[in-house]
């Protein structure tokens, strides 16, 4: 398994982020790349629950919370979608700094397809892809939180 992460401080109280984040059907609120999200099952959100993110690019990827900590974690499996991995967890985690700041972190653990092929575009591209895209995120998550405004497209504001 290879891993990439990027965490940011940003200014947002850790209880608001988690507010957001554990809303898991409506990640489309704020990731700069979903365009929206369909809910697979009953659960709406929590240990098991899962959706599939329909992506602005028209592909998708199916996703299930696999670990919860409320207000703190949680990580979903990637179980369905065009990806270049034969198996990928992803985590955020959130934790309040002091003075109305938190520390978020964005993690995936990911095992390539393609052999040494997939270990070579590991490193040169999907690393620095994902953690470019994990700084985006964390940015938009951001200011979602900060405006209350829908995060469109790459990151655009939209209107409340």
């Amino acid at each position: 398994m290879q891993s990439v992460s990027k965490t940011q401080q940003i200014d947002v109280p850790a209880t608001r982020l988690w507010e957001i984040i554990s809303d898991f059907q409506r990640v489309d609120r704020f990731h700069p790349i979903v365009e929206k999200v369909d809910q697979i099952g009953p659960k709406e959100s929590g240990l098991g629950a899962i959706r599939v993110c329909n992506m602005y690019d028209k592909t998708s990827i199916k996703e299930e919370i696999i670990h919860w900590i409320d207000g703190q974690e949680l990580s979903v499996k990637l179980t369905e979608g065009s990806f270049p991995f034969k198996a990928a967890n992803a985590t955020i985690q959130v934790k309040p700094n002091g003075s109305g700041t938190s520390e978020v972190s964005l993690t995936m653990e990911f095992d390539m397809k393609y052999g040494i092929f997939g270990k070579l575009m590991a490193v040169v591209m999907i690393k620095p892809m994902m953690k470019k895209l994990f700084g985006r995120v964390i940015n938009s998550l951001s200011d979602h939180a900060l405006t209350g405004k829908l995060v469109g497209k790459n990151g655009v504001l939209l209107a409340a």
